[in-house]
């Protein structure tokens, strides 16, 4: 099977009930989804048409358990999923890290087949194929089970068969009320787009009451947690009014733990902790809800990861997690939910004694880090050669930093031609340096993409441009135009488009600076008021917004702004650079004059015919 429609064909004869899912996504793209009939396979076909291309093709979906009905030799089955996930290190202690993964970097990648092969010898033992690769590295397995047998099971939607704690594997049975997503989905993961894979397309029947699933979901439905209890001098709670009740909540959710995910668990626990002021609290509450199986050391590690700001997670993510799990009732019998959140908070007189021990803004040039900044002027008026400038001079001040140059009109001659006026022109800028400069030329690269149907942004993770953002310390893009999915005068967009660039550098030392076109159709007027016509104050200077083109947006998000124009008359190669927004000191001020040096190429610059007979 390679196309959609083929698969849709055979899940469709295999009895799946199939639904669409939003591009590039596992969510179910109708409303209500779970409780809508069943579609036909004409309809489904009609979903996946031949001229969308593949990012903005649905992808695909079923609803297991009773709603996907298979029928063999005249014997009715349903048709359920054995959901094994091998977790990553976002959500299991130790699981895998699979940006490192799907690099197949040895360490990790090592890792993961000894996971597999654990998994693999499970799955055997109990006469189970996999059937599908899916787009973490997990794997499913089809259970088709004989409908009498499955109806005296009373499945959860999501239920826990087995639970590996050492290797962070957890296999679940996917039955009624759940969606999974089939192959040959495309999911984003840690930068990659994932393919769900068909590996083996025969079904693993169930036709024995007697067997080992059948009796691994009886006995996963039997268990009961033990219930650590302290010494009767030491009583495991007590109802106070100053801890929200959340000793007494624990307690109670001990007797739950196979509806909850343990690492999920503990990181909620923490982050609800954190925004209550309960921290201290946090050892005694994992004491009380793993009993004899606390590990005091694991919980530790995850405080310190919390105060370093990793994973982490919030009092409302604690009372979903809760509510999801179906223990709602416990909330409002314990929570105080009302209650608002205790945010962490400093005293301006002890934070202005402490000043010169905070961290401050950085800068690269002028430019902060962990910021936008813009570059903004009409076209022809040098932005390329002032991107130019600040790379040679970045480098040359800070040796061992690097610059990172997407030029997406410039063909690479022209680059490097005006890099060599520049030198030619301003003998300081050359330095041993200059290969920190790193650039990609002519580029149609799609960085940020847009989904056709939610009109959300997201990042295309195959651009790899983030890398190279956290593999340098300023990242100049020119123009921004180029870069946009969407309507460049849309505010949305650019808000959205803003803050994914943004999330790429934030609390960090690099920079990212655009460069934009001026307000085409005020053009004739800013000409004729210009900022530098005059002297420059802050009143005539400040807020300059009418400089930039395109939604406010973008100027809305930058940190620092720079303004080109050409100064004097019409014929003049000076670039002349005022500070229109600045957050961080004042505007008005010129940081940049440059005479812009000229080169000339082999095109032919007379066509004339006067011309070609006068010099013969």
């Amino acid at each position: 099977m390679e196309t959609i429609k083929e698969f849709i064909e055979f899940y469709y004869i295999s009895g799946f009930d199939l639904h669409p899912l939003l591009p590039n996504s596992k969510v179910p793209s109708r409303k209500d989804w779970n409780n809508l009939k069943k579609l036909s396979k004409e309809q489904i076909l009609s979903l996946y048409k031949d001229n969308i291309t593949s990012e903005h093709s649905y992808n695909l979906g079923f609803r297991p358990g009773k709603r996907s009905l298979a029928v063999s030799d005249g014997v009715e089955y349903c048709v359920i999923v054995v959901d094994v996930d091998i977790k990553g290190n976002d959500k299991h202690i130790e699981g895998i890290d699979r940006s490192k993964l799907f690099k197949k970097e040895p360490s990790e990648y090592n890792k993961y087949k000894e996971r597999v092969a654990f998994v693999s010898d499970w799955l055997e033992k109990l006469n189970l194929n996999i059937n599908v690769i899916t787009g973490s590295g997990g794997f499913h397995s089809y259970l088709l089970i004989r409908t009498d047998i499955y109806e005296t099971l009373t499945l959860k939607a999501n239920q826990t068969i087995y639970k590996n704690d050492e290797l962070g594997i957890e296999i679940e049975l996917l039955a009624d009320g759940k969606n999974c997503v089939l192959p040959p989905s495309k999911i984003p993961l840690n930068n990659h787009d994932r393919e769900y894979k068909l590996i083996n397309d025969s079904f693993n029947f169930i036709d024995d009451r007697g067997h080992e699933v059948i009796n691994l979901i009886k006995s996963s439905q039997e268990q009961e947690p033990v219930i650590y209890q302290e010494p009767a001098q030491e009583p495991i709670h007590e109802i106070d009014e100053n801890n929200d009740n959340i000793t007494a909540l624990i307690t109670e959710l001990a007797k739950n733990k196979t509806k909850l995910n343990g690492y999920e668990f503990e990181l909620n626990l923490i982050g609800y902790c954190i925004d209550k002021g309960l921290t201290t609290l946090i050892p005694e509450l994992f004491k009380v809800f793993y009993g004899k199986g606390y590990d005091a050391k694991r919980t530790n590690t995850l405080l310190k990861q919390a105060q370093n700001k990793q994973n982490i997670r919030h009092a409302g993510s604690f009372i979903k997690m809760l509510t999801d799990a179906g223990l709602d009732g416990l909330v409002l019998k314990y929570l105080k939910t009302n209650t608002p959140v205790k945010r962490e908070f400093k005293t301006m007189g002890v934070a202005l004694k402490n000043i010169h021990n905070i961290l401050r803004t950085k800068f690269n040039l002028m430019f902060p880090a962990g910021k936008l900044s813009l570059v903004v002027g009409n076209g022809s008026v040098g932005k390329t050669y002032i991107a130019l400038y600040i790379a040679l001079l970045f480098v040359k001040t800070n040796p061992g930093r690097t610059v990172f140059l997407l030029l997406c009109e410039d063909d690479e001659y022209t680059v490097l031609m005006r890099m060599q006026r520049l030198i030619e022109d301003y003998p300081f800028l050359d330095s041993e340096y200059k290969d920190n400069i790193h650039y990609i030329c002519d580029s149609d690269e799609e960085i940020i993409k847009i989904n056709r149907f939610t009109k959300e942004l997201y990042y295309n993770p195959q651009s790899g441009i983030r890398e190279l953002i956290h593999d340098h310390d300023v990242n100049i893009f020119d123009p921004l135009a180029n870069l946009l999915p969407g309507d460049e005068n849309d505010n949305n967009v650019a808000a959205d488009f803003c803050k994914i660039m943004r999330s790429f550098i934030v609390n960090s030392g690099r920079s990212i600076i655009f460069l934009h076109h001026v307000n085409k159709v005020r053009v004739e007027q800013i000409n004729q008021d210009s900022i530098l016509a005059k002297k420059l104050n802050y009143g005539e200077v400040a807020d300059r917004i009418d400089k930039v083109r395109g939604a406010s947006a973008f100027y809305n998000a930058v940190r620092y702004c720079l303004y080109v124009e050409k100064s004097g008359d019409k014929d003049s190669n000076t670039a002349v650079c005022a500070c229109i927004k600045n957050n961080y000191g004042r505007v008005g001020y010129i940081p940049l004059i440059l005479d812009l040096p000229e080169f000339k190429t082999d095109q032919v610059e007379n066509i004339n015919p006067y011309f070609y007979k006068n010099s013969v």
